[in-house]
Parts: C-alpha cells; structure tokens; sequence
C-alpha cells in the first residue's frame, strides 16, 4: 500500500485530524466519539480479511442535505492511511476485488427531484477507484 497515493475528498475528514482519534479510541464496535471541534462515529470494518481493523468514520457535525463527511481509515505501520473519503454514505459490501471489500458511495443530489447517486468504488491493488 502507498503512503503517497492521494486520498479522494482529502479536504473532508484529513488524516491529521482523524488519526489521533483512531489512536486514543480504537473502537471493537461502532462508537461515538467527541473530538476538539467536531463530533464522530467510528465503525470498526475488516476491508481485506485480514483481521485487523479498519474503521469508517462519520463526522456527525458536518451533515447536510446530501449526507455527512465520511471516510475509511487503514492502519499502515503506526500511521493511518485515509483510503476513501466523501460527502454522503459509505457502504462497505460483502463482495470483494483484489483482497479488498467493494464500497458504495450514496449522495443526493442538490435538484429538485432529490435524486439519489450511486457509484461503486473497488480495490484497484493500490486505491479505490470508481467503477466505470
């Protein structure tokens, strides 16, 4: 895994504000936690069957009409790796490409029919890339 790979929606939930968390509060199951400004729920989840955990964390404070700030987080040696980051919902799926578990990402759109947008993110051996 890379530590360099660039990270998508980096600006929401950045790993040099999430990581001391995932250090001081490594959740066995999903917790809530209060940061210095902001609120968050850590999911602990297993994306490569490895048995260590990874974690999905929400930023409850940072919510709008089309979801919350949400990212997944992966150890690599004593750092945290943001390995997918995005305004809406993750879903991490029981399918899985290259080792890694398949995620879908949800968010509304800001129309007037409220449409809801999907789109698959797999493993690619070094990211998670949209599927096309």
């Amino acid at each position: 895994l890379a530590l360099d790979m660039p990270a998508l929606a980096d600006e929401d939930l950045p790993v040099a504000e999430i990581a001391p968390i995932l250090n001081q509060h490594p959740c066995e199951t999903s917790c809530k936690v209060k940061g210095k400004l902001f609120d968050y729920t850590l999911e602990p989840v297993d994306l490569n069957g490895d048995g260590r955990r990874e974690y999905l964390v929400r930023d409850e404070s940072r919510c709008g009409s089309g979801g919350c700030a949400e990212a997944l987080f992966m150890r690599v040696g004593n750092d945290w790796k943001k390995l997918l980051g995005n305004f809406g919902s993750l879903q991490v799926m029981n399918t899985r490409t290259k080792g890694f578990a398949d995620v879908v990402v949800s968010y509304s759109l800001h129309d007037p029919n409220k449409r809801t947008v999907q789109k698959t993110y797999r493993w690619d051996g070094q990211q998670y890339r949209a599927r096309k």
